[in-house]
């Protein structure tokens, strides 16, 4: 399987990234053979703090559907139990 993506970013969690052509939507965390969905939106904007411990992510509920309220999200890749 080939994909394409449309962003990545390096994460002290790992490869942070979304697909532009795969479903389901949302973001995935890769980190060496491991890869998970950890999202379930499909990202507007993406901003991964200095040390990369944290990501802010803007999206909209339904990308397909008109008068969409933004969403963001922070996701935390340097909790003390990960």
């Amino acid at each position: 399987t080939v994909l394409q993506l449309q962003k990545a970013f390096a994460t002290r969690g790992g490869l942070l990234w979304q697909s532009a052509t795969a479903k389901p939507w949302g973001l995935y965390l890769s980190r060496g053979t491991m890869v998970r969905r950890i999202s379930e939106v499909r990202a507007a904007l993406i901003a991964i703090s200095p040390d990369g411990c944290k990501a802010a992510v803007l999206s909209h509920r339904d990308p397909n559907a008109a008068g969409n309220v933004n969403r963001l999200e922070i996701l935390n890749f340097c909790k003390a139990n990960d």
